[in-house]
């Protein structure tokens, strides 16, 4: 008899995945992966207002739109998740607009959304 046949007559086979297995593991290094972006979003920020500071000699504005131009981007990062939904909640709730349509040759009265 072939493995075929033996696993044909065995019947359907449910595959589980162990209580704490392969998910809880990867929820562990997603979770560890981005504390570790968000803390490199940290550094790389204070890097390029270092890197400013020395490029422009130690002239005010140009720090304080590093620090500035940082800032955003740490707040970016750390939330990002919170601006996706914030923008997806902005676009579904854009108002729609309907089209009235007349046709001359009928007096029926058509009318539909704008896509």
């Amino acid at each position: 008899m072939s493995t075929t046949q033996i696993l044909a007559e065995q019947g359907p086979m449910v595959i589980q995945a162990a209580s704490e297995g392969v998910f809880d593991l990867a929820t562990e290094k997603v979770d560890a992966l981005m504390v570790l972006l968000r803390a490199v979003a940290v550094v790389v920020a204070v890097i390029f207002i270092i890197y400013r500071a020395v490029a422009t000699k130690g002239a005010v504005a140009a720090i304080v739109i590093a620090a500035a131009a940082g800032a955003l981007f740490v707040y970016a990062v750390w939330n990002v998740t919170d601006l996706q939904s914030r923008v997806s909640n902005e676009i579904n709730s854009a108002p729609t607009s309907n089209i009235l349509t007349v046709h001359p040759t009928h007096s029926t009265v058509l009318v539909g959304h704008a896509v």
